[in-house]
Protein backbone atom coordinates (compact mmCIF):
# COMPACT_ATOMS: atom_id res chain seq x y z
CA UNK A 1 0.00 0.00 0.00
CA UNK A 2 2.55 2.57 1.00
CA UNK A 3 4.45 1.41 -2.81
CA UNK A 4 0.92 2.09 -4.38
CA UNK A 5 0.82 5.84 -2.38
CA UNK A 6 4.53 6.45 -3.74
CA UNK A 7 4.30 5.96 -7.27
CA UNK A 8 0.59 7.65 -7.35
CA UNK A 9 2.60 11.15 -5.66
CA UNK A 10 5.31 10.58 -8.16
CA UNK A 11 3.05 9.90 -10.84
CA UNK A 12 1.01 13.22 -9.94
CA UNK A 13 4.28 15.16 -9.73
CA UNK A 14 5.62 14.43 -12.87
CA UNK A 15 2.16 15.52 -14.01
CA UNK A 16 2.51 18.67 -12.11
CA UNK A 17 6.25 19.84 -12.96
CA UNK A 18 5.28 18.56 -16.47
CA UNK A 19 3.94 22.03 -17.33
CA UNK A 20 1.93 22.07 -20.79
CA UNK A 21 3.27 18.58 -21.49
CA UNK A 22 0.38 15.97 -21.41
CA UNK A 23 2.89 13.11 -22.29
CA UNK A 24 3.16 12.11 -18.58
CA UNK A 25 -1.11 11.42 -18.77
CA UNK A 26 -0.18 8.52 -21.14
CA UNK A 27 2.88 7.41 -19.02
CA UNK A 28 0.62 7.54 -15.57
CA UNK A 29 -2.87 6.06 -16.85
CA UNK A 30 -1.41 2.17 -17.32
CA UNK A 31 0.47 2.59 -14.57
CA UNK A 32 -2.05 3.61 -12.19
CA UNK A 33 -4.77 0.92 -13.84
CA UNK A 34 -1.58 -1.72 -12.75
CA UNK A 35 -0.94 -0.39 -9.62
CA UNK A 36 -4.73 -0.41 -8.65
CA UNK A 37 -5.05 -3.83 -10.00
CA UNK A 38 -2.18 -5.70 -7.94
CA UNK A 39 -3.48 -3.30 -4.95
CA UNK A 40 -7.39 -5.42 -5.59
CA UNK A 41 -5.54 -8.40 -6.15
CA UNK A 42 -3.37 -8.54 -3.17
CA UNK A 43 -6.54 -7.45 -0.62
CA UNK A 44 -8.77 -9.97 -2.50
CA UNK A 45 -6.78 -12.70 -3.10
CA UNK A 46 -3.04 -12.54 -1.68
CA UNK A 47 -3.26 -11.42 1.73
CA UNK A 48 -6.47 -13.82 2.88
CA UNK A 49 -4.60 -16.72 1.01
CA UNK A 50 -1.65 -16.13 2.93
CA UNK A 51 -3.65 -16.08 6.63
CA UNK A 52 -5.28 -19.00 5.96
CA UNK A 53 -8.64 -17.91 5.54
CA UNK A 54 -11.34 -20.01 4.12
CA UNK A 55 -11.90 -19.65 0.38
CA UNK A 56 -14.55 -22.55 -0.38
CA UNK A 57 -17.15 -23.84 2.43
CA UNK A 58 -19.85 -27.12 1.35
CA UNK A 59 -22.41 -28.04 4.04
CA UNK A 60 -25.93 -29.49 3.53
CA UNK A 61 -27.81 -27.35 2.37
CA UNK A 62 -25.25 -24.82 0.31
CA UNK A 63 -21.76 -24.14 -1.28
CA UNK A 64 -20.13 -20.84 0.12
CA UNK A 65 -17.10 -19.59 -2.19
CA UNK A 66 -15.99 -16.29 -0.30
CA UNK A 67 -13.38 -15.70 -2.75
CA UNK A 68 -16.21 -14.53 -5.33
CA UNK A 69 -18.52 -13.44 -2.46
CA UNK A 70 -21.25 -16.28 -4.10
CA UNK A 71 -23.92 -18.55 -2.65
CA UNK A 72 -25.01 -21.57 -4.25
CA UNK A 73 -28.14 -23.77 -2.76
CA UNK A 74 -27.99 -27.28 -3.80
CA UNK A 75 -31.36 -27.05 -3.95
CA UNK A 76 -31.27 -25.04 -7.13
CA UNK A 77 -28.95 -26.63 -8.80
CA UNK A 78 -29.24 -29.38 -11.49
CA UNK A 79 -25.96 -30.63 -12.66
CA UNK A 80 -21.90 -29.86 -11.53
CA UNK A 81 -19.05 -30.32 -13.79
CA UNK A 82 -15.61 -29.08 -14.10
CA UNK A 83 -14.14 -26.93 -17.01
CA UNK A 84 -10.38 -26.75 -18.21
CA UNK A 85 -8.89 -24.10 -19.67
CA UNK A 86 -5.26 -23.71 -20.73
CA UNK A 87 -4.41 -21.19 -17.53
CA UNK A 88 -7.27 -22.10 -15.20
CA UNK A 89 -9.75 -24.58 -14.03
CA UNK A 90 -13.60 -24.23 -12.81
CA UNK A 91 -16.42 -26.01 -11.48
CA UNK A 92 -19.19 -25.24 -13.47
CA UNK A 93 -22.85 -25.43 -11.85
CA UNK A 94 -26.04 -25.81 -14.22
CA UNK A 95 -28.72 -24.34 -12.43
CA UNK A 96 -32.65 -25.34 -12.74
CA UNK A 97 -33.64 -21.96 -14.69
CA UNK A 98 -31.11 -22.98 -17.10
CA UNK A 99 -28.44 -20.79 -16.24
CA UNK A 100 -24.24 -21.40 -15.04
CA UNK A 101 -22.57 -20.08 -12.00
CA UNK A 102 -18.64 -21.09 -12.39
CA UNK A 103 -16.18 -20.93 -9.33
CA UNK A 104 -12.65 -20.70 -9.98
CA UNK A 105 -10.70 -23.69 -8.36
CA UNK A 106 -7.01 -21.62 -8.88
CA UNK A 107 -6.75 -20.55 -5.32
CA UNK A 108 -8.99 -23.73 -3.78
CA UNK A 109 -6.60 -26.48 -2.19
CA UNK A 110 -6.76 -29.87 -4.10
CA UNK A 111 -7.15 -30.37 -7.88
CA UNK A 112 -10.34 -29.41 -9.56
CA UNK A 113 -11.98 -32.97 -9.52
CA UNK A 114 -11.87 -34.06 -6.56
CA UNK A 115 -13.17 -30.41 -5.28
CA UNK A 116 -16.18 -31.60 -7.91
CA UNK A 117 -16.22 -34.95 -6.37
CA UNK A 118 -16.39 -33.65 -2.76
CA UNK A 119 -19.46 -31.26 -4.25
CA UNK A 120 -21.32 -33.90 -5.62
CA UNK A 121 -21.45 -35.88 -2.64
CA UNK A 122 -23.09 -33.02 -1.16
CA UNK A 123 -25.26 -32.83 -4.10
CA UNK A 124 -26.23 -36.55 -3.76
CA UNK A 125 -26.91 -35.68 -0.12
CA UNK A 126 -30.08 -33.16 -1.56
CA UNK A 127 -31.50 -35.05 -3.88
Amino acid sequence: MLMFSGMLVFIITLGISGGESKAWFYLAAPIIFVLIALVAFARLVFIPMMQGKITLELDDEKANCYLSDRTIYWKDVSEINDSYTRYSSSIVFTMMDGGEISVSAKWIAGNTRSIRKKMEEYFAQTL
